[in-house]
């Protein structure tokens, strides 16, 4: 196994996506960045290399050149075909690290949680080891690539990994095509227009669960792995799960808007209907948990809505 350099340049992926703005504003300013990003973008505080992670092309020559010592694949997508899926989470991790393998870099690979797939609930919260039985495309899309992974470390094409299995990301700028950031939105609809008032929000069935973990503490955790250059496989969470039915109160709390919910109990097709992830190997490696509470990012995330409407 290739030994692990220390922190020096960084090559990051998906800089531009939700946990990626994250990751960046919360940088360490002693540590030069590269970006890989399609042409049109850019990110304050990192040199930016124009390609497509999908893609082999010119752009592989930059990344050879850079003399990163640590990548940082953040890049993903949640919908689309198998093959789609996998152009992004295998092929893409694999196109940034081809370039890399006369000087093998530590990475760090965002996976998700997802891939343990529906487990028995007194299993709960679920540990690093449990056996990951992804259901949906994207997990296993995103187990698949941790696969990959693992065999480039045991091959010594790389110096080191980390994977990261995050619950479901929450907090300020998050998409509305999630349950939360749709909640919201509605709720948002109704403040500038009150006679929605009386058309109630369908929220589909809240017989579900999910362990939900806002993005500013989790790259918090990030960092705190790349600058130990940590290996191993992490779950990272709040450690309890929390029932929609819940959920849909703390955003009644934050708003105080009197708007009127419909549950339909057939409309919402869960593919895994509960889940908590365990967080103490990560707090035993480097003293990493959540600091902010469910009620905070809901607040949080209700707040930085312009006027109250995306």
């Amino acid at each position: 196994m290739a030994a692990t350099p220390s922190v020096g340049r960084i090559i990051i992926t998906g800089a531009t996506g939700f946990l990626g703005r994250a990751f960046m504003e919360q940088r360490s300013p002693d540590i030069p960045y590269s970006i890989v990003v399609r042409r049109g973008s850019a990110v304050e505080g990192a040199d930016a290399i124009i390609g497509d992670v999908r893609e082999p092309g010119v752009w592989q020559d930059a990344v050879a050149q850079s003399g990163a010592t640590h990548v940082v694949y953040l890049a993903g997508v949640r919908t689309g075909s198998l093959t789609e899926l996998d152009a992004v989470h295998c092929a893409g991790l694999r196109n940034v690290l081809q370039p890399l393998r006369t000087r093998p870099p530590w990475v760090l690979f965002v996976s998700s949680g997802a891939v343990y797939g529906e487990q028995s609930a007194d299993q709960f919260p679920l540990v690093e080891h449990t056996l990951p039985r992804p259901i949906s495309e994207y997990a296993a899309s995103k187990w698949r690539a941790e696969q990959w992974l693992q065999g480039e470390v045991a091959a010594g094409r790389v110096a080191g990994a980390c994977v990261v299995r995050p619950a479901n990301l929450i907090g300020p700028g998050m998409s509305r095509d999630f349950f939360l950031g749709k909640l919201l939105d509605a709720m948002c609809a109704r403040v500038h227009r009150p006679e929605l008032l009386d058309i109630p929000i369908d929220v589909g069935s809240l017989a579900v669960s999910r362990d939900f973990v806002d993005v500013r503490d989790v790259v918090v955790g990030l960092h705190c792995l790349v600058r130990a250059s940590v290996r191993g496989v992490f779950n990272m969470g709040s450690g309890r799960e929390t029932w929609l039915q819940a959920l849909v109160q703390l955003v009644q709390d934050a708003v105080h808007l009197p708007v009127q919910l419909v549950e339909d109990v057939e409309q919402r097709m869960v593919v895994i209907r509960r889940q908590a992830l365990s967080v103490e190997a990560i707090r035993a490696v480097v003293g990493w948990c959540p600091q902010l509470t469910l009620q905070q990012s809901v607040t949080d995330i209700w707040h930085a809505m312009p006027n109250g409407a995306r």
